[in-house]
């Protein structure tokens, strides 16, 4: 073996290592997305489920607003009514 086909082969040994280490440094990078995009995912989840349950209070409360305002009608009517009999 000649001495320049020696130094090619080394050269492509240490560029096959670097790009190994390139390799694994992405590897683990996309672990770390994915266990991130995982619980971006569930808090994502959690949150809808708060959202829901506030807009159903929401709905509540505006329902509970109009019989509130349906019955404040009510009152100041039977009171004109029990006034007119005085």
């Amino acid at each position: 073996m000649q001495a320049s086909q020696v130094e090619r082969y080394e050269k492509e040994v240490t560029r096959l290592k670097e790009k190994l280490l390139e390799l694994d440094f992405f590897r683990v990078r996309v672990d770390e997305l994915r266990a991130d995009s995982s619980s971006l995912l569930d808090a994502n989840q959690l949150l809808t489920d708060q959202l829901a349950v506030c807009r159903k209070r929401i709905e509540t409360v505006v329902d509970l607003e109009n019989d509130l305002q349906k019955y404040k009608q009510q009152l100041s009517l039977a009171a004109e009514v029990e006034y007119r009999h005085f």
